[in-house]
């Protein structure tokens, strides 16, 4: 689904963080979810909700300087939705950022290698490729004739919801 200048899917597969990002990126995605403000925090919730998906990777980590959580998409970190006692890098593990359904949608912090999580949500900013000022369907669907189409379906990755994963959510 679009919001603002980016597209979201929430994506129900099992898998590790770094395994997560990757999956979001081999698909055409620009990677996990970053989420700048209350209203795009509420749009992942009520897409977590739709799916059944009730723990779901973000791209939120503080690999390499713990405690200083950053987005992956290098956009600043300017809106934070922590649960009550989070982050706390619990056993010294916890370095990737979770929406938890059962926490309110509050984000907790959690080792990255684990698979315990239910899902994940990708992101894909909006190029505005057609340069009318507006993000929709023609900017990030008509990516030419370099677009990945690994599902062969005709359809640009980056415009499939879910990019092919067989358990697939589309909130619109």
């Amino acid at each position: 689904i679009q919001l603002g200048a980016a597209y979201y899917s929430v994506c129900a597969s099992t898998e590790d963080w770094g395994n997560a990002e990757g999956l979001c990126q081999g698909s055409g995605h620009d990677g996990l979810a970053t989420i700048r403000d209350a209203e795009e925090q509420a749009q992942v919730e009520a897409m977590m909700d739709t799916s059944g998906v009730s723990n779901a990777w973000i791209g939120l980590t503080d690999v390499g300087s713990e405690g200083l959580f950053y987005w992956t998409s290098g956009i600043a970190l300017t809106y934070t939705n922590w649960a009550v006692d989070e982050p706390n890098n619990l056993d010294g593990f916890e370095n990737c950022g979770i929406i938890e359904a059962g926490r309110a949608y509050t984000w907790n912090d959690g080792d990255c290698a684990l698979h315990l999580r239910d899902g994940f949500v990708c992101e894909t900013r909006c190029p505005d490729a057609d340069n009318d000022g507006v993000c929709d369907d023609d900017d990030i669907c008509d990516l030419g004739d370099d677009a990945i189409d690994i599902d062969i379906d005709g359809v640009p990755d980056a415009c499939d919801i879910c990019l092919g994963f067989d358990d697939l959510v589309d909130s619109d």
